[in-house]
């Protein structure tokens, strides 16, 4: 019977080192999937005073997605300089509050990206939803209290954003960032397609991908990969630069076929703020 007894206790311990190995989340706040704003982001101030429709939080920062692009937000903590701090050392009111002030701030960077003269009608669907929600606290309610239930989708797609032209927002596979694919159809004018980024430069690297300077680091938009839609027939394609605005180049002898063009983002390494999910 004692044998009996320290056998299905190492069993168990066995089974439940397996359970721990395959249920193992390296990475507890990355977010792939695209969260619907159901008024939790509402407090969240974009530079261009758009409201979020849509957020996702990877590699460190969150993507705000709008109408009419997207800004991602980098949050980060900087040590208060010693003007600050005397500052608020100044502004206590009696010897008795806490001698211990707090030495560090939250600072937002962001990154822009518009796509210029799009649809201010666009239509944005979401697609693939999964299985589990998010919550977060109300604090348009009354008594604070109430919850705001937000579902999820792994992939989002603005329709018409330009004519005969939809954008389609997903996650690559096997790498880090955010892939957007182009789909041009039947008498799209792939001229139309500009991207702009307010207040930084950007130029090709040796590879001929978009380095956009934003006031976290270097963002890469890796040079796209096009093709035909039908037959995955490759074509040659490449950002074209014109003064402050990103367009495309395509081979226009395919563009009475449906063509899409395939870059995909990538931000550089942060180490942002987390906070805790439901």
């Amino acid at each position: 019977m004692k044998n009996l007894c320290s056998f299905l206790i190492f069993s168990l311990c066995y089974l439940n080192t397996i359970a721990q190995t395959n249920w193992t989340n390296k990475n507890h706040f990355e977010q792939k999937s695209f969260i619907e704003n159901k008024g939790q982001n509402d407090f969240d101030t974009l530079p261009n005073h758009q409201t979020a429709l849509f957020t996702a939080n990877i590699d460190g920062v969150i993507y705000f997605f709008t109408k009419s692009g997207y800004t991602i937000i980098h949050t980060e903590r900087q040590k208060l300089s010693n003007e600050e701090l005397d500052r608020i050392e100044a502004s206590k009111k009696n010897e008795n509050e806490a001698e211990e002030r707090v030495k560090y701030k939250i600072v937002k960077k962001y990154h822009e990206l518009k796509w210029l003269n799009s649809n201010p009608q666009v239509e944005i669907i979401s697609e693939n939803k999964v299985d589990n929600y998010y919550s977060y606290s109300n604090l348009k309610s009354t008594d604070k209290k109430g919850t705001i239930i937000a579902h999820a989708y792994k992939k989002i797609i603005y329709k018409n954003i330009y004519p005969n032209t939809d954008i389609q927002f997903e996650f690559p596979k096997d790498s880090t960032g955010i892939k957007y694919s182009i789909y041009l159809y039947p008498g799209a004018d792939v001229e139309k397609i500009k991207m702009i980024f307010p207040n930084e430069k950007f130029s090709f690297n040796k590879s001929n991908d978009l380095e956009i300077a934003s006031e976290f680091g270097d963002i890469i938009d890796h040079k796209p990969s096009s093709f035909i839609a039908d037959s995955k027939t490759k074509i040659k394609s490449n950002f074209k630069i014109t003064e402050n605005q990103v367009g495309f180049e395509i081979d226009k002898s395919k563009t009475n076929q449906t063509v899409v063009i395939d870059p995909w983002v990538t931000c550089p390494p942060t180490g942002g703020v987390n906070g805790a999910y439901d």
